[in-house]
């Protein structure tokens, strides 16, 4: 069980966020472009994965599949924002800093990034999680 606030790595830590639950903050200012996490674990094709759980973890890595970052992650503790500062690359299975990121803040992504399904919007109802 993590404690309020929980340092997850090197100039990041988790506690509770004002977006919702947990999220992610910098310990120290990052700079545009750093990567701070990368998305581990066994791709699984989008049927294999829990409805749920793929709507609000699940990053897509190729057409129907997923990775769900791992319980505890950078990547599990993000939090939606429509303006996010971290971005998504499926490609590398990348989070980076698409702008400077100051001390103290939240670091978010915009969960439309992590997948090219067309559908994924309408799930959401206006941005918001199922």
């Amino acid at each position: 069980m993590l404690s309020r606030a929980h340092r997850i790595k090197s100039g990041l830590e988790i506690k509770e966020s004002p977006i919702h639950g947990r999220g992610v903050f910098a310990l120290v200012r990052i700079p545009k472009g750093t990567v701070v996490e990368e998305i581990k674990g066994k791709p699984q094709h989008c049927s294999k994965i829990p409805a749920a759980l793929l709507l609000r973890r699940g990053m897509e890595v190729s057409k129907d599949v997923y990775i769900v970052p791992a319980e505890g992650s950078v990547g599990w503790f993000l939090n939606h924002s429509d303006r996010a500062n971290c971005t998504y690359d499926i490609s590398t299975r990348e989070i980076r800093a698409k702008q400077d990121i100051l001390r103290g803040e939240e670091l978010t992504i915009d969960y439309h990034e992590t997948t090219t399904w067309p559908g994924y919007t309408t799930q959401w109802k206006g941005g918001k999680p199922p």
